[in-house]
């Protein structure tokens, strides 16, 4: 074990509220070290950590296919991505909410639209 964690985000974070370092000093205090690393750093060696954490990633729409390709670098490299890349998939394509609501589970209500090979939505909330 290499007891090292990669807290996955981005380039730049300015604007945002992440509390990714919060996740820091517990880790420490187990004697594991990490961290952060924007998913757009083409130089990363994923087999440097145990884990990879997806945290705030909150760019990747700008470009998902590749950020899908480096989550399945890391998912091929001794890391464990954090969650699985078919969860993240099944998150990123957000079909998710159509089977929520088949199951009568109560979601936002979404139009639906499609492009190519990439189904995407757009919520709403509706007064």
């Amino acid at each position: 074990m290499k007891n090292k964690v990669c807290i996955l985000s981005m380039d730049n974070l300015e604007g945002f509220f992440s509390y990714d370092d919060l996740l820091k000093e517990p880790f420490k205090q187990h004697g594991i070290d990490v961290e952060t690393v924007s998913w757009r750093n083409s130089q990363c060696d994923w087999n440097e950590y145990d884990a990879v954490i997806v945290r705030s990633t909150w760019d990747y729409q700008d470009d998902c296919e590749e950020f899908l390709n480096v989550l399945e670098k890391i998912e091929s490299s001794s890391a464990t991505l954090m969650n699985s890349l078919q969860v993240i998939k099944w998150n990123i394509s957000k079909t998710y909410l159509k089977e929520l609501e088949g199951k009568q589970v109560p979601t936002v209500p979404t139009l639906w639209g499609k492009s190519e090979s990439v189904q995407y939505s757009v919520s709403a909330k509706f007064s």
